[in-house]
């Protein structure tokens, strides 16, 4: 990221930038329900920068699904994504027959990107149907749990907070947002460590900090 910088005039004086293509992946992986603005500072880089498709696809295999979501969201608003850019991601993700399609969609259009769509399409029923989602993995294990803790804390009448982002990043639950206190973050831990209770928690909820005032007002 750093070799890629760009140097560029701001207020009258010269800076050291990072490149569109590093801040769009970077803004598309903070985007969350509570940050929907980093999402679509994502698609105005997509938009407006000069993207080197290249790199991009080479820093995108750091978070390829996120990254394949923004651009194909982005075609859908009619913002030009090379199609080869598409498919290669699609390829690394889920296997070669994409990217044998991918191929043969970047050197034609019109019956042959049909074509190229029904064999992806047709290939991954043939897998679907040939396996079985294997709900013992950690992984699958956390993915339903982030949902079950989302719901639990909504709706569990001692907490009751709508605002804690819950993740799985890995084999860990990160917990991020804000609460009134420090029981209500202790609270919030102890639900998640019910509900998965040999995961690792990192929790980076915050305190809010309020101070009622020193002096009074009168209104009349």
């Amino acid at each position: 990221m750093y070799l890629k910088v760009i140097t560029a005039e701001f207020h009258g004086k010269m800076l050291k930038l990072v490149a569109p293509e590093d801040l769009m992946i970077i803004k598309a992986v903070a985007h969350s329900e509570m940050t929907p603005n980093h999402w679509q500072d994502a698609i105005a880089l997509l938009s407006h920068a000069n993207i080197d498709w290249k790199y991009l696809l080479k820093r995108a295999k750091r978070a390829p699904r996120r990254i394949l979501s923004l651009l194909l969201y982005a075609q859908s608003n009619d913002i030009w994504v090379p199609n080869y850019v598409i498919f290669e991601l699609y390829s690394w993700i889920f296997g070669a027959t994409a990217h044998s399609a991918g191929q043969s969609l970047g050197q034609s259009f019109g019956r042959s990107f049909e074509g190229a769509g029904e064999k992806i399409a047709s290939e991954n029923i043939r897998r679907e149907k040939g396996s079985k989602l294997d709900v013992s993995s950690s992984s699958t294990r956390l993915l339903y749990a982030v949902a079950n803790i989302r719901e639990r804390l909504a709706e569990d009448g001692s907490i009751n907070e709508l605002d804690i982002q819950v993740d799985q990043v890995e084999d860990k639950i990160l917990l991020r947002g804000e609460v009134q206190n420090k029981g209500r973050k202790e609270a919030v831990e102890q639900i998640v460590s019910e509900i998965v209770p040999t995961a690792f928690i990192d929790n980076r909820i915050r305190i809010s900090n309020f101070h009622e005032p020193t002096d009074s007002q009168e209104f009349k």
